[in-house]
């Protein structure tokens, strides 16, 4: 039985974001909320998909974004880091760059492992796109998803409907992290909701007098979510950008 306690995410840090940004954040332990603000386009979102990508095993966010360091620091004062190093050229695409994890404690390096792509995400929204008849592929990177959610990334694609893909195209997410990463995601209780489309379309009962795309609340949908964790677990949810 696992017996270790339950760790928390103490601070945040990411250099070269979009080869632009440096961001130091400081989470607000006691108060329980931290509210992330600034203007569009520096990075407040990708962070917290950065930190879900990070703690759930998904790797291939990373390879996409441009960035130098991420880093999350916990409560028991350990910190797990994430770099960016060159990389291997898959077959007829451009180089796939090498992750570096390291986890450092008393500010020493303890561990590091070096994480290679396992999974090609774009043959992966291919075959979600094969499977499903409002998936499209529009261009090498963006992928149109009919059904309201507007032009997503191969890599949206694929968390949005991961259960159509075959399981030898499925690895199970961080399969293989070795057992220091794994214990360490086992401790990291986050729950992270993504609301920023606040409204969506969706489509109607064919038994409505006027049958065809409405507006819904997201929000209220994800709050509902979201609302059994904030009792029980330390949650970061990303609804109107809040930590």
């Amino acid at each position: 039985m696992h017996t270790s306690p339950l760790l928390r995410v103490k601070s945040i840090h990411i250099d070269g974001l979009f080869d632009l940004f440096d961001h130091r954040v400081e989470l607000k332990l006691n108060k329980r909320v931290t509210i992330l603000h600034g203007p569009n386009g520096v990075g407040k979102t990708m962070l917290l998909r950065m930190i879900d990508a990070l703690l759930d095993g998904r790797y291939s966010l990373f390879q996409q974004v441009p960035f130098r360091r991420f880093a999350l620091e916990f409560t028991d004062e350990t910190c797990v880091e994430l770099t960016m190093g060159a990389g291997k050229r898959g077959r007829g695409r451009r180089q796939t760059p090498m992750l570096h994890l390291k986890l450092f404690g008393d500010g020493k390096k303890l561990k590091e492992h070096d994480l290679s792509s396992n999974q090609d995400i774009i043959s992966m929204a291919d075959a979600v796109a094969s499977r499903l008849p409002w998936v499209h592929r529009l261009d090498d990177e963006v992928w149109s998803d009919e059904r309201g959610m507007g032009n997503l990334s191969a890599e949206e694609i694929v968390s949005l409907y991961r259960d159509e893909l075959p399981s030898q195209l499925c690895p199970e997410r961080g399969a293989a992290d070795p057992s220091w990463l794994a214990d360490l995601r086992r401790r990291v209780s986050v729950h992270l909701i993504e609301a920023q489309r606040l409204l969506r379309l969706t489509f109607d009962d064919t038994r409505r007098y006027h049958p065809g795309p409405r507006s819904v609340l997201t929000v209220l949908d994800y709050a509902r979510d979201l609302s059994p964790s904030l009792s029980s677990t330390s949650t970061i949810s990303n609804k109107n950008n809040i930590l």
